[in-house]
């Protein structure tokens, strides 16, 4: 069973029964938490309701300084393994530590996760063992600038009530694979800048997206330079007002479906598809475009195979956007 807080800032003491390398820092005192903290082993593994294993890269191979950002949110109460080692009170390891595997539990407390991983520039991978929580809000920025994440396993994530996953993966850079089929998005609102600058991703099938309250797509896909293939045909945008640079330099996609959109309120579309040099297959017809829709450089270097067939699809579709 674990001690009473003895100090309003830091449990001092911890009990040995939940094993030597159980370590608990608290940053942020709460009254709920601390009558919590009585627990016996059993109510302990009930408390904690999200597990997450973290794989850093190789420390000896890639780290002269420091190397990964863990303590991702000082308002937040975690739980850390590091191996057999100690924790360290301190936001990064130096190459002399040789972690070789972190447990991150999150306590029930928790309502975003919110720059989780943020530029933890060193992480290899990043598996959630046990998520059974369905009260998370905000994913905004989870995994942004994990620039050597190559492995991602997020098929136990919950997602029902999540608000923000604005830049949730942008700068993901050695990412190739994201299975996400499982996210259930009915209540998302924004979804601004959430793949951007994943560079190495190939497929990205969002099919199964509930994009009925979403709101911002801007940059949405920006720079995913090496996808050739994306699945956005389910989309319902009639709540989007902001698509610029959605699909910016998606240089490999030859082909989108996005006769689906409904464009009614979205009011810049400026450089939605500019530099998409391969994409020759697309439908415009249905897109709606007044005279205040910004358009500027929206089809800005795309094929002009691509741009004759536009301008026959669409006649609103002004000169500004083909330039």
């Amino acid at each position: 069973m674990l001690h009473k807080i003895k100090s309003k800032y830091v449990l001092k003491n911890i009990t040995l029964n939940l094993s030597q390398k159980f370590y608990l820092l608290l940053f942020k005192y709460n009254k709920k938490l601390q009558k919590k903290l009585e627990l016996t082993k059993k109510d302990y593994k009930a408390y904690n309701q999200i597990e997450i294993d973290i794989i850093p890269i190789d420390l000896e191979k890639n780290i002269k300084n420091t190397i990964i950002n863990y303590f991702f949110d000082e308002k937040a109460f975690y739980h850390i393994f590091l191996d057999d080692k100690e924790i360290k009170r301190k936001n990064y390891f130096k190459k002399k530590d040789n972690v070789k595997k972190i447990k991150v539990l999150i306590d029930m407390e928790i309502k975003s996760l919110k720059r989780l991983f943020a530029d933890c520039k060193y992480i290899k991978e990043i598996n959630f063992v046990k998520f059974n929580r369905k009260d998370i809000t905000d994913m905004s920025y989870m995994f942004s600038g994990c620039i050597n994440l190559t492995n991602l396993n997020l098929d136990k994530i919950k997602t029902d009530k999540v608000v923000r996953m604005n830049h949730m993966f942008a700068n993901c850079q050695k990412l190739q694979e994201l299975n996400v089929s499982n996210f259930n998005t009915s209540k998302v609102e924004t979804m601004e800048n959430m793949f951007s600058c994943c560079f190495s991703l190939k497929v990205l099938d969002l099919s199964n997206f509930n994009t009925s309250k979403v709101t911002n797509m801007t940059q949405m896909f920006c720079n995913c330079r090496n996808l050739f293939f994306l699945n956005v045909s389910s989309f319902n945008t009639s709540k989007v007002n902001e698509m610029s640079y959605m699909f910016c330099n998606c240089a490999l996609l030859n082909s989108l479906d996005v006769s689906n959109f409904n464009t009614c309120h979205v009011y810049t579309m400026v450089h939605m598809f500019s530099h998409c040099y391969s994409l020759v297959n697309i439908d415009l017809s249905n897109f709606y475009v007044d005279a205040n829709t910004y358009v500027k450089n929206m089809l800005s270097k795309c094929p002009e195979e691509l741009k004759d067939k536009i301008k026959g699809q669409n006649e609103k579709i002004r000169k500004e956007a083909f330039s």
